[in-house]
């Protein structure tokens, strides 16, 4: 397996030039300006990733002076360079590659602890895995022999995928004519298009957006439910439906209609948390309890004698679990309970009304789920209509580099595919697009680098 990691970016590096001819294994430079040049630091001297551009070191104790920089006795330059020929610093001389099995499994170095050394002569420097599979995970780090660089994103050995946000930084980057982020930096893109996901996700509630979550059961004496963990916003325009078991749908109901119709019932909510072993319950409202009977509390049925108005308490209470209750869990008088028949949002949370009076039925939420931000290169979007994020990316792009004429032509160009697939997919009334993913290998951009992976 082939891995092919792009050399660091050194355009913010200081740089300076020979203004003497350096021959193999000279000692010194003689250069323009030393500033920004320290002790011990490597430096590529040539034109960067061009052919005999090579990697040097100043000494370890010896400063730079006057127009002088003194180099390491094991770093000194192996070939010939002209007056006049680029000093650049770089902060790393070798990669650190590292495999696992799984992309969230254990990463081990596959060349060893200092990794291997950059390739000055070429932009990308190339490791042969002869151990790797294609089912192989790799991230690299660059490394000077005691620091080293943040690592990459991971990547699989059969490449990123086309509906990766790697796979699109790439094309941006040629199309932009910018591969050394000097116009848009890698954060810009990233920004560019976790926001162009966004703007896709809230022009519509789309078809390929509707999910079914399943985590919730029915408890007795409980109304609340919990949101799906992945939908758009915790509002209701973004649950479709609401269904338990078999039974019926539930009708969604306005608060105020909600409100309505829990008024007069026998409910209210503990304004005291209850322990084992308590003989009465204080609760916020007890006006529309019985004189005496029993509450349910999160599928508890606890019996009470009496109710005390003036300190709002059922009294004479036995029968709590010794798990207890929190204060503000619902109290439902045990003959309130039934089965449920609307849903509402309260309060910014899901209710069922009545609450059930089973516990361990399913309940089925149809919702439309959002789309999660991606944070590197191999993250996937699940937009079908993937091509769409090069124009808008694009866009932005040109925008912030104020090119104004360029950036309407991209918005007018995403604008317009946009539109043509909110009305190809009608809600989900008509077939959406499939995606077909490209298992090929791909080009990845790193955080400080790029890998790419091929099959020999």
């Amino acid at each position: 397996m082939l891995l092919k990691i792009k050399n660091p970016d050194i355009s913010n590096q200081p740089q300076t030039f020979v203004t003497a001819a350096v021959t193999a294994a000279d000692a010194t430079l003689t250069v323009q300006d030393i500033a920004g040049f320290a002790i011990a630091q490597f430096l590529l001297i040539g034109t960067p990733w061009t052919e005999k551009c090579e990697i040097i070191k100043t000494h370890a104790s010896t400063a730079p002076t006057g127009s002088t920089i003194t180099l390491d006795a094991s770093y000194k330059p192996a070939y010939a360079h002209p007056s006049n020929a680029p000093v650049t610093k770089i902060l790393y001389n070798t990669v650190r590659i590292e495999r696992a099995t799984s992309e969230s499994g254990s990463y081990s170095d596959i060349a060893g602890a200092g990794g291997t050394a950059i390739l000055p002569d070429t932009e990308y420097t190339v490791y042969n895995d002869t151990a790797g599979l294609t089912t192989s995970w790799y991230r690299s780090r660059f490394y000077d022999g005691t620091n080293v660089s943040s690592y990459s994103s991971v990547i699989q050995a059969t490449g990123v995928k086309t509906n990766s946000f790697g796979k699109a930084l790439e094309k941006c980057k040629i199309l932009f004519s910018d591969p050394d982020y000097k116009r848009v930096s890698y954060d810009e893109w990233l920004l560019f298009w976790n926001d162009w996901q966004r703007d896709v996700s809230e022009f519509k509630n789309w078809s390929w957006q509707q999910a079914t979550d399943q985590s919730n059961t029915t408890t007795s004496g409980v109304m609340s439910l919990s949101w799906p963990s992945d939908i758009k916003a915790e509002e209701k325009k973004y649950i479709r439906s609401v269904k338990i078991n078999t039974q019926e749908w539930l009708e969604y109901l306005d608060l105020p209609d909600f409100d309505e119709q829990m008024q007069g019932l026998g409910y209210s909510t503990l304004s005291v948390a209850a322990s084992t072993g308590d003989t009465e319950l204080t609760l916020y409202d007890v006006s529309n309890f019985a004189e005496s009977g029993s509450v349910i509390i999160d599928g508890d049925t606890i019996a009470y004698t009496g109710v005390d108005e003036d300190n709002l308490q059922l009294t004479g209470v036995t029968g709590i679990t010794a798990a207890g209750h929190d204060a503000d869990d619902g109290v439902w008088q045990s003959t309130e309970v039934d089965t449920p028949t609307h849903w509402t949002v309260w309060g910014g949370t899901l209710k069922i009304l009545r609450a059930p009076d089973t516990t361990g039925d399913r309940i089925y939420l149809y919702y439309w789920k959002g789309i999660t931000e991606s944070t590197q290169e191999n993250s996937v979007t699940i937009i079908p209509f993937y091509r769409t994020a090069l124009p808008y990316m694009l866009w932005r792009a040109h925008q912030s580099d104020g090119d104004e004429q360029r950036a309407s032509q991209y918005r007018l160009e995403y604008e317009q595919g946009l539109q043509l697939q909110s009305n190809r997919d009608r809600g989900g009334n008509r077939k959406s697009f499939t995606l077909v993913e490209d298992n090929a290998p791909e080009l990845l951009d790193f955080d400080k680098g790029y890998l790419k992976i091929a099959r020999q």
